[in-house]
This record gives C-alpha cells, structure tokens and sequence, in this order.
C-alpha cells in the first residue's frame, strides 16, 4: 500500500487560502471582463462566439489556474484537488447555493495533479504547466457539460467549445497559474520566507519558466 505524504500545516494555510481565495479573485475578473466586452461589443461582439448558457468561454476557461498554482507551491499528490475542491464549495455558496456542479470541482484541481505525478513532480517547466492546465480543463467538462445540458448542443459549438478550451486551459489556468507560483516563490525568497513545498531551485531539471517565457508563450497564442 502507498503511503501518501501529509501536508504540513504550512502547506494546508496555503491549499486553503488558494481555494478560498480564488472564487472571490475569479468573480471580481469575471465581473470586469464582462463589462470590458459589452463595451467592445461595437466592434467585437465576444457574446455571439459561444452561446448558450456558458455565455463565453473566454470568461471562464481559465478558472481552474488554481490548481497549478497550488501544485507549484505544494509539491505533493492531491494539492489541486484540496485546492480546488474549496474554490468548489466557495463558488457554491458565493452563488447562493446556485450551481450544484461545482461541489465536484476537486476534479479540476486532480486533472492538475495527476499531470504533475506523470512527471514524478519534476517538471515544472511551460509544457508541464501547459499539460496540468488542460488537464485540469478537461477533467471538469464532463460536469459541467452535463449540468447545462451541453452534450445536447450541436457539433457546431462543441467544437468551437472545445478549441476555446483547449486554450484557455493552456495559457489561463497553466502558464496564469505557474507565472503566479513562480512570482510568488521568487517574491518569498526574496524576503527569506518558505512558501509550501515548493523551490525555484528545484526546478533546474527541466526549463525555468520564468516571466518572459510566460509572456513570449502568451503571445504565441493571441
């Protein structure tokens, strides 16, 4: 039997405020974002990409970034998915109790681990940041296609859906959630404190990401 390793009480602080925090984070963007879209709707009309009750992916296909950042900062099996499992339960009742799917939101945050257990939590360079945020997509579209009744949608916006998804997993939720960790972890060390589990040290076996090459892959994508 595996004996997996526990989480210190650091590394719990941190997992819980991720979760707690980035569903209020998310709201506030995803407020703004709506607002900066109605008013380029003149020449840009982002609502009539994807209908529906998904409104516009490009809203929300980068809320699971959580779980990369917290794979970043603790470096062990289930972070994400504690991480994200809270931001589940905080979107629940920051909704009023709307929206009952995201009680299984901890499998956006398990998409997120089991990439970086794939790498043996080694890598945590771009294209394992990349992986880890489309995973952590893909692990949630089961739920949430089935809560609004997705599947029934035609091929014509699955599709469409799909390729939005593909890309907001991969720059929002992986190479947002890295740029944070990485930000976060040069910023602690910087002032002699130890966030999690996590080094920028340890990462010499693959790639730094650092903020260029976030900033060099984002570009890459528009």
């Amino acid at each position: 039997m595996v004996k997996l390793p526990r989480f210190t009480r650091n590394e719990l602080i941190i997992l819980v405020a991720i979760g707690v925090l980035t569903p209020l984070i998310d709201d506030r963007v995803e407020h703004f974002l709506v607002t900066f879209f109605a008013n380029i709707s003149g020449s840009l009309n982002v609502f009539d990409y994807t209908g529906g009750p998904l409104n516009s992916d490009l809203l929300i296909a980068w809320e699971q970034y959580g779980g990369v950042l917290a794979c970043f900062l603790v470096r062990k099996p289930g972070a994400a998915t504690l991480a994200m499992t809270i931001n589940g339960f905080g979107q629940f009742f920051r909704d009023g109790f709307v929206g009952p799917h995201h009680l299984f939101y901890g499998f956006a945050g398990l998409g997120a681990d089991v990439v970086f257990w794939a790498f043996q939590y080694k890598r945590y360079d771009a294209a394992a940041s990349v992986l880890a945020g489309i995973a952590a997509q893909f692990f949630w579209v089961p739920f949430t296609y089935a809560y609004h009744v997705t599947y029934l949608y035609p091929l014509s916006f699955i599709g469409p859906d799909l390729v939005t998804r593909v890309i907001g997993g991969a720059v929002g939720n992986g190479l947002l959630g890295a740029g944070i960790g990485v930000a976060m972890l040069e910023a602690g060390r910087r002032a002699g404190l130890h966030l999690g589990s996590g080094e920028l040290r340890e990462m010499s076996s693959a790639p730094v990401i650092s903020a260029s090459l976030v900033g060099s892959r984002l570009k890459s994508f528009r």
